[in-house]
Formats: structure tokens, C-alpha cells, sequence
């Protein structure tokens, strides 16, 4: 999240201060780009160092880019534990449709891939942050007898 934030940020000024984006304007933002990733993997090597003995570490990110240092010799010795993984929203849900409904939600702003339900074990192998299966309106049907022999 903070790298978009900060090349909006930087683009932002540039806008703001009226200056036209050149050479070591682009040097400038790819410096940005390495700092604001530099200070994330530390972010996640310090919380993961914090840790005391047998802790555990938890975060909702999917996935880690590749070649992303993740200190693990120091988390074996010490018996941490990183957790990743999804949220569980189930409890949530009447809330978050209610205000999808309202129309002060807009799922189109945070969605990265639609796919049929009938896709659904390939859409949700891909590496994406938020995946909406959509799927035909379930008819109701009429109850049906049971007959006992």
C-alpha cells in the first residue's frame, strides 16, 4: 500500500509545483520506488525479530515477491511462527452486503479479478488480492416429497 501512495505522492508534487517530469525527475521516483520497498521488507524483518520466544507473527498478505529476505533461521531458533493468510469475512457479511446495497461500498474500486464460478479453482490459484466469482441466481424450487418404501 505505501508504494502506490508514495508515487501518487510524487506525482502529486510535481502536479502541485508545476514541474515537468524529466530525467532526474524519473531517477527521483525510482529511488522512491527502492526506498519505500527497502522499508517494507524491514517493516517485516523487524516485526518477525520482535518476536520472544515461540511467538507468532501474523499477517493478511498473499503473497511474498520472490526473493523477499524472510529471516528464517532466526524465527527456527527462536520457535516463531509467521502466520499469512485470508481474513474470514462470514460473520461480516450481512454488514458488508447491506452496505454494498446502500451504494456507499463500491466493490468495482477493490476487485483485481472477475471470474465465473464455474473458474473458481483457477481464479483463486492466481496470485491477486481480491477475487469476485460470480455465479447464476440459484432458483427456488418447489419442496419434494419423499416417498418411503
Amino acid at each position: 500500500m505505501s508504494l502506490p501512495l508514495s508515487i501518487g505522492g510524487a506525482v502529486a508534487a510535481l502536479m502541485l509545483t508545476g514541474n515537468p517530469i524529466s530525467l532526474p525527475v524519473i531517477i527521483g521516483i525510482l529511488m522512491l520506488i527502492a526506498v519505500v520497498t527497502k522499508n517494507a521488507i524491514l517493516l517485516i524483518d523487524f516485526a518477525i525479530r520482535s518476536l520472544s520466544a515461540g511467538g507468532i507473527c501474523t499477517s493478511v498478505f498473499f503473497y511474498l515477491r520472490a526473493g523477499t529476505p524472510v529471516p528464517l533461521w532466526h524465527m527456527y531458533v527462536n520457535g516463531g511462527t509467521l502466520k499469512t493468510g485470508l481474513a474470514n469475512v462470514r460473520a461480516d457479511l450481512p454488514d458488508i452486503l447491506e452496505t454494498i446495497r446502500s451504494g456507499r461500498l463500491k466493490p468495482e474500486l477493490v476487485t483485481t479479478l472477475v471470474a465465473a464460478w464455474d473458474q473458481a479453482p483457477e481464479a483463486l490459484l492466481e496470485p491477486t488480492t481480491k477475487v469476485i466469482l460470480v455465479r447464476p441466481q440459484l432458483e427456488s424450487s418447489p419442496a419434494r416429497s419423499l416417498e418411503v418404501l
